[in-house]
Order: structure tokens, then sequence, then C-alpha cells
């Protein structure tokens, strides 16, 4: 009887032990990186993408690790969902968690193969808010394009380089609504005046009445010929945008 009893326990044990590494070996890390650009992160998303697809019981996690910087932290985390709804991924499969700084660290791609098991992390919400600066925070730099549209004039972003970081006046007016000490330098470099003072116009209604941002919280400068966009286009620009204390 004892001896029976001996072999069940070992048997419970044996099976627990399996159990237990099945489970831990059921979460991979995939992927990660640390430092890339736009076209590199969109060939790893899709290559994840396709690994999650090849089993119907995988979920992917992706880890976008906090760099201290609001600004990036915001870009990339709206890149990265903006993928997800742009692919129109499965929620369920393709999970976005962002977490604490960890060194060396900045996005991983997890794959459950099996059940879900969420990668050992400790999990934040990105905040809005901006360290204190004395110096200008270079919010973004996008190249612009101004083009009648339907009969309406408007712009958009076409800087294929800096994907990640586009120009999105509603993200400004969040970092703005969340620090009441700072107010946005709108720098425009271009080569027609005309094309420049029309997007002066736009952006300035855009902020007044669709982000309902006070006219005391940004001002619009011209800052004459971009090297950059010189052989380009007169309804071309670029646009640098700064936080700046309020005076």
């Amino acid at each position: 009887m004892k001896f029976v009893l001996i072999v069940f326990i070992f048997l419970i044990s044996f099976v627990k032990i399996n159990f237990s590494q099945e489970t831990k070996q059921d979460l991979q890390l995939f992927d990660s990186v640390t430092v890339f650009n736009c076209e590199e992160l969109l060939s790893r998303l899709d290559g994840f993408i396709i690994k999650i697809g090849q089993n119907p019981n995988s979920e992917g996690f992706v880890v976008i690790y906090d760099n201290n910087n609001p600004i990036d932290n915001k870009f990339l985390e709206r890149y990265i969902r903006s993928y997800q709804e742009f692919r129109k991924i499965d929620k369920n499969r393709f999970k976005i968690l962002t977490s604490k700084p960890v060194q060396g660290k900045r996005i991983e791609f997890w794959l459950s193969q099996n059940e879900t098991i969420l990668p050992n992390i400790k999990e934040v919400n990105f905040s809005f808010a901006l360290p204190k600066a004395e110096k200008p925070i270079l919010f973004v730099r996008d190249w612009i394009v101004i083009e009648n549209v339907d009969g309406k004039l408007t712009y958009f972003g076409d800087c294929a380089a800096c994907c990640i970081e586009r120009i999105d006046l509603d993200f400004l007016s969040k970092f703005l609504e969340s620090n009441l000490q700072l107010s946005a330098h709108i720098k425009i470099y271009g080569k027609s005046r005309f094309y420049t003072r029309k997007l002066e116009k736009l952006i300035r209604n855009d902020l007044i009445n669709e982000y309902k941002i006070s006219p005391k919280r940004f001002r619009i400068s011209y800052q004459g010929i971009d090297a950059g966009i010189a052989q380009l286009p007169k309804n071309n620009a670029t646009i640098e945008i700064e936080f700046i204390l309020q005076r």
C-alpha cells in the first residue's frame, strides 16, 4: 500500500513539473529591437503577424518599454496601434502592452502558442506630461504637401523616412492640455510664401476651431527656405514644432 502511495505521489509531482515546464515554454520571445526606423519596424511587425497566423490558437504581445521620453513613447505607441487598425488585426490575438523602462529594451514581440500567458512586465500608461526644461523641446519635424482635394485646400504629411513621428495636431493639443506651463512654436519652412501663408492659416484654424486650443498657447512663424525641400514643387513645406515655456 505504501509503495502504491509513493508511486501515486511521484506521478502527481511529475505531471505538475511537466505542466509547469509546458506552461513556461508556451510563452516565447519571438523578436526584440532597440534601434530601428519605421521601415524596419514595419517589417518586424509583418513577420510577427505571419507567425501568429501560423497557429490559430496563438496570441501575440508587443511590449513597448518606456524610454523616458514621453513624446517618443506616445508616437511609437500610436504607430503600432495604427498598424493594428490598418491591418485589421484581431485585438484578441494581437495585444499591445506598455511597460516601465528596462535598460537596453525598447520593443519585444512575445508569442503565446496555446493559451494567454502575459509577459512578466510592469505595465504603465504612457503619459503626456513632459519634464521641466528651460530649453525648447522638439515635438515633431515633418515634410508637408499642400494640395487642393475635392475643391478644398488641405495639407498632409509626406515624409516616408519619418513615418513614426508625423505631424499630429490632436497629439499636440493633448500635450498642451497636460503641460499648462508650455506653449507651441510652429515653424514653417518653404520657398513659396503663397503656400506657406495658406498653410499657416489652415493650421491656425484647425488648432482653434477643431482642437479648441487658445491662440495664446501657440505661435506660427515663417523660417525661410528649407534646403531639404529646395528642389521640390512650391506646394511642399517643412513644419517643425517645439514646446517652449509660456511667456
